[in-house]
């Protein structure tokens, strides 16, 4: 073995992001439209990221304060889906998971990397064996250590076939991991993790990644506790029962109000400067935060496009504003298999009559992105010539209207009423009250808006692995920043993400290449020759890359924001105010 000397960035996705910002195969007329082959990859160099074992501190000279009632920090969120992070997150989750829990790693948003749970790590000459040291200080927050078997314990119940975790085909890159998830393998030891000893934890690939500790750093591989969560099922997550090892415990929870973390006082590392998170739960933060916070009774707030212009002209609130570009793309999905989304020309005109300049400049206030690939700004690999269309609106429309009349469909005449579902969420819910109207003027079509609340959508959602539907509304933030978090996780026909049920074996060949391509370039190439099918086929239409527009309290200070839609209040501080 060899000691990791960032090589892994080689293979990484570009980190000088832009500021600007879940089988049948399905039928495929012979004369679906080509788009241009990928331009030539030229990948760029990254330069080493700093290995560092907590965030950057503040500037010496400012007053921060600890304790007391200004050392607390209010935040709004949205309703909790899931507080178990060997469960299927979402992005609201996972900000809430990652303050009482930490893993072998973080990363910034400028690529530095954070030593946590690890201390150190190694990895093979061929790429496909990682080897992790722990820090011997680290604790659980009822005093024991966190050792390798709490991190091989956690690994095996998220890949274990009984706890139907959906999330589970992005750690497949680990060995035997899918064919423990499909129940191929019964015997749970056989994945490839192991503790050599209780602080040393070996990690075996099905072939080289060099985007792994991109993905160890993720909640589907923190450490949990095994005699907790045995002893409690499913209220394990809840105060007085949980026990966690990040910078900070769950002391109340109030359903569908708050959720309230203090530091916790075994935490291995510097305490938080913080001393209490409180989160408020709401439906839409969007739609209810700013009221708040202009009471004071937020220290931040997201809030909603039709409100900007007035933010803009108030002399206070607009030295407030920050505009955070978001690593994500919101989509339509389509059922690949379900009439009359079965044929892909039907798809492509659907994705072409999408006004997305509209859409983000005039519904939204130009606090977004137009996405016309489906893969967000900045990931290797993502290809802007492999777009069907020319970004004209109004040429794009008359191929769309082209495309639907080669499918039967002249002026829309004969096309059946088909539905599209979208959750009451701000920005979803934008795009399901904008988009039908666009279909109907632009193709002629009838399209049915489904509003649908958020428990009740998920439990849709979950339905749809089985049942068939037409369109939904649905959106990916990037849980790590490479490739592999894209065309593999999500896309990959065995992964299944979004229940589009679309099934293509060259893109897959390629994208299970491409994720152990040692050579950089190589490795780009290929992702821009899967996005060219991935674009011409449409199993998803792409609309938007957010742009979350928040207000921050003067008081509030360090990297709160993150592309990630993360609340970085971990590394927060507040001073005297």
């Amino acid at each position: 073995m060899k000691p990791r000397l960032f090589v892994q960035l080689s293979l990484l996705l570009t980190l000088a992001l832009l500021l600007s910002v879940t089988a049948c195969q399905p039928s495929t007329p012979a004369a679906t439209p080509v788009a241009e082959q990928p331009t030539q990859a030229v990948a760029t160099q990254v330069p080493p990221t700093q290995a560092a074992t907590e965030a950057p501190p503040p500037p010496a000279e400012e007053e921060i304060v600890t304790e007391g009632e200004q050392s607390i920090l209010r935040a709004p969120r949205a309703q909790i889906d899931n507080l178990d992070p060997g469960l299927m997150p979402s992005v609201n989750d996972v900000d809430i998971q990652r303050k009482m829990f930490q893993g072998l790693l973080d990363f910034m948003d400028d690529g530095t990397e954070l030593l946590q749970g690890a201390e150190r790590y190694e990895v093979n000459e061929t790429g496909d064996v990682y080897t992790f040291y722990l820090r011997q200080n680290a604790k659980w927050s009822d005093g024991k250590p966190v050792t390798a078997h709490d991190y091989v314990w956690a690994w095996r119940r998220t890949l274990d076939p009984a706890t139907a975790n959906p999330y589970a085909g992005t750690v497949y890159i680990i060995k035997n991991a899918q064919a423990i998830n499909e129940g191929k393998i019964t015997d749970l030891t056989q994945l490839g993790v192991e503790a050599v000893d209780d602080y040393t934890l070996k990690v075996t690939l099905e072939q080289p990644a060099g985007f792994f500790p991109r993905l160890a750093a993720f909640p589907t591989l923190f450490p949990l506790r095994q005699d907790v969560i045995e002893k409690y099922g499913e209220k394990w997550v809840e105060p007085g029962n949980v026990v966690c090892n990040g910078p900070y415990v769950m002391t109340e929870w109030e359903k569908d109000v708050k959720i309230v973390f203090e530091r916790n006082p075994y935490y291995w590392g510097e305490p938080a400067k913080v001393a209490k998170l409180v989160y408020l739960l709401m439906e839409d933060p969007y739609s209810t935060a700013l009221t708040l916070y202009e009471a004071d009774e937020l220290d931040l707030a997201p809030f909603p496009p039709e409100e900007y212009a007035r933010i803009k002209a108030d002399p206070e609130l607009s030295q407030q504003v920050v505009l955070q570009p978001q690593s994500n793309t919101y989509w339509v999905v389509f059922d690949t298999t379900n009439p009359p989304f079965d044929d892909v020309r039907v798809r492509q005109a659907f994705s072409l009559a999408i006004d997305r300049e509209g859409f983000v400049n005039g519904v939204l206030q130009g606090l977004g992105q137009p996405a016309y690939i489906l893969i967000a700004p900045g990931i290797a690999g993502r290809n802007e010539d492999a777009y069907i269309g020319t970004r004209d609106y109004a040429k794009d429309v008359e191929k769309a209207k082209q495309l639907l009349a080669e499918a039967g469909y002249p002026n829309g005449e004969g096309f059946p009423e088909v539905e599209l579902k979208y959750r009451t969420r701000f920005l979803e819910q934008k795009g399901g009250e904008s988009l039908p109207a666009m279909w109907e003027k632009a193709l002629g079509v009838k399209v049915k808006g489904s509003p649908t609340e958020a428990q009740a959508y998920r439990e849709w959602f979950r339905s749809r692995a089985e049942q068939p539907f037409h369109m939904m509304i649905y959106g990916w933030s990037s849980d790590y920043e490479d490739p592999y978090n894209w065309f593999n996780a999500i896309f990959e026909s065995s992964v299944d993400q979004y229940h589009s049920r679309w099934v293509n074996k060259e893109f897959d060949e390629l994208v299970n290449k491409a994720a152990g391509e040692p050579d950089p370039e190589k490795r780009i190439q290929m992702y821009m020759e899967a996005d060219t099918i991935l674009e011409r086929e449409v199993p998803l239409a792409p609309v938007m890359h957010s742009v979350e527009p928040y207000l921050l309290k003067p008081w509030v200070r360090g990297p709160v924001f993150s592309r990630m839609g993360n609340y970085n209040l971990h590394w927060a501080w507040v001073v005297k105010h």
